[in-house]
């Protein structure tokens, strides 16, 4: 009695839908909450929905394609921008509201970094994103039965949003993805199987069951095994060797983007927990980077940093004398790659971690064997320029080529009205100096300071503040006078750091930095000079910088959680306000550094045995070895499997047998097999037309005489045989694909178990064709 057949078809397109909603999980480790799950998980279920009712109707690829762009005009209607549809339905507002965001979205992409909020530009990104990877994975899947294709979609959106996602969670979601990766594979292969199995009708319930069950419990065995050992290998949470987020460039090197992606919510949180401690004996702003690249929409930074122990090379030269500062930092929740340090830094010592230094902005990171600042403590000496007005006044205008090359460049399509009023602004003002300083007194004239606007400093972000709200913080500031500087041919960068913080009561060198005192500010190249701050953002002033910028010292204070501002009261010991000239250090830089011996440390390359302990080197070798021995293995079985099979061939008849069998199982590479229904010389005649390989014919005319006659075959018979079987096989191997012989070659099955391949269509065995070994049991 047979069994009924149960069609899994529906299962294999919830499977896929499960995979797309695996997905839409993932997304957990972009977002600070679960509010994104409903309504991309809507994104991801609509998409399926139309696709399936589509496809089950018999509508065409185009016709469906059609009904899926409706029905994500609505989705997108009512799950981002219900206010703006009339009865459900988009209307012109809903397409005005998506295109303004998903023109915003790339902006807010590079203005943050996960987890981050869940805003509608982001939701938006994310479901066109899924609903493509659902459309497609859909065609692929029931259209043209193809199965690993069918998963790409769903795999290119979870590794992109795994490459900017924070690590929370990470093993487990990825876990879940790969879980419901292979769900889809198994019941998608049983569905196919279902219509193009080999076994008997009576038997399908029964086969279908057992792979399910088998490939079901291997799939979680698999992905729980990955899950718990995968993470606790050796070398799993070093440093990458293909440095594929942008964290390294080398050995000796590491890729930063905008530090305004890490500190850009302190600047407007202004939070009171304490980021590090430094003691110094100058008074400072603890500068950690400065950003030299403007692509129109953000400030960034990308350079290459060498490992720092002892003396800092210089990036620019200064004819201004300096100050030597002195600072001892306890980093304590910092939470960024940047480590501050009073500019310009000149040596490093004493450090608890790994750190590298980028000469051209005078920045210091830690290396890449550590994720973050935290816990680092180190002592900088600093020489601070000292500026005399008269001296930036007279300044020649020279400016070096590399300067030139980087610190000047604005995109081709900067606004001109950005541009005519960084003109106007500076007026009559003719020296670099007198411009910088009229651009400086142009903002803290005119403009206001307010932590409730949105982030940002493109283009876009740089008109708003400019002609409309003249109102902003620090970002908006510093970002807009930078680009407006450039556009007046005044080389200028942005610098990220932190004001001086707070004195500690107990002893005033020791300053408390919380992020309130997050910062930036711009920096104007001047020639001969080096580079000079200048501080646009009104109520803040640097210290040590009033005699050339007119502004007083003023910083963030916390006064019962508002932020206000606070001129220092009691200074360290430092050089006198009043005349910072009069004390100023000029002491060469090797008096500096005595006792400060320059290592010339470099960690070394990736090729060095000493690296990872010589293990990355070990597993290169090992892997393409482990390869050549599986193919010698496998080669050498089975030369060893038909030299045995051969041997076991005792008298003609079972030659001319096997002879038939090995001619058979080349067929096989051609996709040419027998059927139940034919006789061997049915299928003899058959195949040499269809394989065009002549002398098959004969050879099953000697099959039947070794099987039927009274006789048998006699030796003359299996040794026309043995030439028959030579002429087949390499006719074949002269027809067939070469990656099919390559395939066939490294397969560790026995030919007599393997499933012969088709050349017409997905399924790899047609229902009631034969097993090759059957034709042999007379």
């Amino acid at each position: 009695m047979s069994r009924t057949v149960r069609p899994l078809l529906p299962f294999a397109e919830g499977a896929l839908v499960v995979l797309s909603l695996a997905v839409v999980l993932s997304f957990a480790r972009l977002f600070n909450d679960g509010s994104f799950f409903p309504k991309l998980a809507a994104f991801a279920l609509v998409a399926h929905g139309t696709a399936i009712v589509a496809r089950r109707l018999g509508w065409s690829l185009p016709a469906s394609a059609a009904l899926s762009l409706l029905a994500l005009g609505i989705t997108i209607g009512l799950a981002l921008y219900p206010d703006t549809t009339i009865l459900g339905l988009p209307t012109a507002d809903t397409l005005s509201a998506a295109r303004a965001d998903f023109a915003d979205v790339w902006t807010q992409f590079q203005s943050v970094q996960a987890p981050t909020d869940v805003t509608t530009a982001f939701l938006l990104a994310a479901g066109l994103a899924l609903w493509w990877s659902a459309f497609v994975a859909d065609w692929a899947a029931f259209r043209v039965w193809v199965p690993f294709e069918s998963v790409i979609p769903a795999g290119t959106v979870f590794v992109f949003a795994s490459l900017f996602a924070a690590k929370q969670s990470q093993v487990a979601l990825t876990g879940l993805f790969v879980l419901a990766s292979m769900a889809f594979l198994l019941i998608h292969r049983v569905t196919r199987q279902q219509t193009n199995a080999g076994w008997v009708t009576s038997d399908v319930q029964r086969g279908t069951n057992s792979l399910l069950r088998v490939g079901g419990v291997l799939a979680l065995l698999s992905v729980l095994a990955a899950m718990l050992i995968g993470p606790n290998l050796p070398q799993a949470h070093s440093a990458a060797i293909v440095t594929w987020r942008g964290n390294g460039g080398g050995p000796n090197s590491r890729t930063t983007v905008s530090p305004l992606v890490d500190i850009g919510h302190r600047l407007v949180d202004q939070s009171n927990s304490e980021l590090f401690r430094v003691k110094s004996n100058v008074r400072s702003y603890w500068r950690m980077t400065a950003l030299d690249e403007f692509d129109g929409q953000i400030w960034k930074s990308d350079g290459s940093y060498e490992s720092a122990d002892g003396r800092l090379p210089k990036g620019v030269s200064s004819s201004a004398p300096n100050e030597l500062a002195t600072q001892s930092y306890d980093i304590i929740a910092l939470d960024t790659i940047w480590l501050p340090a009073a500019f310009v830094p000149r040596s490093i010592d004493d450090q608890s971690t790994d750190v590298r230094y980028e000469p051209g902005t005078s920045t210091l990171i830690v290396g890449t064997s550590v994720t973050n600042a935290n816990t680092a403590k180190y002592t900088v000496q600093s020489e601070l320029p000292v500026f005399d007005p008269a001296q930036l006044e007279t300044a020649p205008p020279e400016i070096p080529d590399d300067i030139r090359s980087k610190d000047m460049q604005l995109p081709n399509d900067f606004s001109p009205r950005v541009a005519a009023e960084a003109q106007r602004a500076i007026g009559s003002a003719t020296t670099v100096y007198d411009k910088a300083l009229a651009l400086q007194n142009y903002f803290r004239d005119n403009f206001t300071y307010d932590l409730n606007v949105g982030p940002g400093h493109g283009e876009s972000a740089i008109e708003r503040f400019l002609f409309d709200t003249k109102r902003g913080y620090c970002e908006q500031f510093a970002g807009t006078y930078a680009a407006m500087a450039r556009s007046l041919g005044i080389p200028a960068r942005v610098a990220v750091g932190f004001t001086p913080g707070d004195q500690d009561s107990q002893d005033p060198t020791v300053y408390h930095v919380k992020g309130l005192h997050a910062h930036a500010w711009p920096e104007v190249y001047i020639g001969g000079q080096g580079w000079v701050l200048f501080e646009p953002t009104p109520t803040r002033g640097a210290p040590n910088a009033q005699q050339y910028t007119h502004v007083a010292e003023e910083q963030a204070a916390d006064s019962g959680g508002e932020s206000t501002t606070l001129v220092p009261t009691s200074a360290a010991p430092t050089a006198s306000t009043t005349n910072p000239l009069a004390t100023a250090t000029t002491k060469p830089f090797d008096e500096v550094n005595a006792g400060t011996g320059l290592t010339g440390k470099h960690e070394p390359s990736f090729w060095s045995t000493s690296r990872f302990g010589g293990r990355a080197l070990l597993v290169l070798a090992i892997l393409p070895l482990l390869a050549l021995l599986y193919a010698a293995g496998v080669l050498a079985w089975h030369a060893l499997y038909r030299a045995r099979r051969r041997r076991a061939a005792v008298n003609s008849d079972e030659q001319v047998r096997l002879a038939w069998q090995e001619s058979v199982e080349a067929l096989g590479l051609l996709g040419v097999t027998p059927s139940r229904a034919e006789t061997p010389l049915e299928f003899g005649a058959r195949a040499s037309g269809a394989a065009g390989v002549d002398g098959f014919a004969e050879l099953a005319g000697l099959l039947v005489r070794s099987s039927y006659s009274a006789d048998g075959a006699g030796d003359e018979d299996a040794e026309r045989a043995s030439e028959l079987r030579e002429h087949v096989t390499s006719s074949v191997r002269e027809r067939s694909a070469r990656s099919a012989r390559v395939r066939s070659a490294l397969d560790p099955r026995p030919p007599s178990r393997r499933r012969p391949r088709s050349t017409h269509g997905p399924a790899s065995r047609k229902r009631g064709d034969a097993p090759l070994i059957e034709i042999l049991e007379l």
